[in-house]
């Protein structure tokens, strides 16, 4: 590590002097051009070339034959979460090809390219320049609070509308989106740079979509066990939790868009009494189905304690 005091030049700028031997490492004489971009607010990186963003494609080769459908849809899931541009999927198993074009929809900008008999080529077209993480999290804030409405509607032995699963698997389609996003600003500084993130921001923004995908798993969970129940004592309880949940999501949210830690700490203060009421409700209700509707209530409103904490957490947040 080198260490330099600045010398004031002029009105407007301050100078440094540089280490001889990067100078000469380098070739650099006087009158040389250097480079310098912004890093982070605090980091600045010195280059004596210009750099050039020049992506170098990734292709993977995925082996699906005598595969079982799980493995395969968790090694092309880990392929899209590595950023890999080109995703070759190849073996004699006509019926698991069938199930993988599907799988390929799920994806965001993973679209076919090439399909025979034995093989199938999906290729990366996510394009950086259109894609907003703040206005992706607003988009899965927007989906949730329908989801929240949709759960919080549905008669115990109603049957599950059909929307409740197409709007998990949206909120599971732009959560791997943002996370490959992440992936990719963590080894490459441009990328971060684009996006406007620090480590720090990956590290919140990452826990914070874990959390909403996680809330809209077990959100469809409940009404997948709503499903099963036809009575339950006391409706008016089971009611109260679901309202308890929309309001929390509400102001969980609210508190994060705004940076409001005051309110994010009332929420994360709500916990304990929501899990006592929703520990009594079903106390007195004690079937299978309704122990684990118990647990996915309770995953629920976690999730969002978890996102007050993120906000309490923020160094640079108002203070409380």
């Amino acid at each position: 590590m080198y260490v330099r005091r600045l010398v004031k030049a002029g009105q407007a700028s301050h100078t440094i002097s540089l280490p001889k031997d990067w100078l000469e490492k380098n070739k650099l004489q006087k009158g040389d051009m250097v480079y310098i971009t912004e890093h982070t607010d605090t980091d600045l990186m010195l280059s004596p070339q210009k750099r050039e963003t020049v992506e170098v494609p990734r292709e993977i080769v995925i082996p699906i034959g005598g595969k079982d459908l799980g493995s395969i849809q968790r090694e092309l899931t880990s392929a899209y979460l590595n950023n890999y541009n080109t995703i070759v999927l190849t073996g004699d198993n006509p019926t698991a090809l069938k199930q993988v074009r599907e799988m390929i929809h799920n994806f965001i900008a993973l679209e076919i390219s090439e399909q025979t008999t034995t093989k199938i080529v999906a290729k990366d077209l996510l394009n950086l320049q259109e894609i907003s993480i703040p206005k992706t999290i607003r988009r899965l804030d927007m989906i949730l609070r329908s989801l929240i409405k949709d759960a919080q509607a549905m008669p115990l032995g109603g049957k599950v509308h059909e929307s409740i699963a197409f709007r998990d698997e949206d909120i599971n389609r732009l959560y791997f989106m943002i996370f490959r996003l992440l992936k990719k600003a963590l080894g490459n500084p441009d990328v971060a740079q684009k996006f406007e993130l620090s480590s720090a921001n990956i590290l919140s923004t990452w826990y914070l979509i874990h959390n909403l995908e996680n809330m809209g798993d077990a959100l469809a969970q409940v009404c997948s066990l709503k499903e099963t129940v036809s009575s339950i004592k006391d409706e008016a309880v089971l009611a109260s939790l679901h309202e308890d949940i929309d309001i929390g999501f509400k102001d969980v949210m609210k508190a994060y868009f705004n940076h409001d830690k005051n309110l994010a700490n009332q929420v994360a203060g709500r916990w304990p009494a929501f899990a006592d009421k929703a520990n009594g409700l079903f106390e007195k209700n004690k079937t299978p189905d309704l122990a684990l509707m118990k647990e996915q209530f309770k995953q629920v409103f976690s999730q969002i304690s978890n996102i007050a904490r993120i906000v309490m957490d923020e160094e640079n947040a108002p203070g409380v």
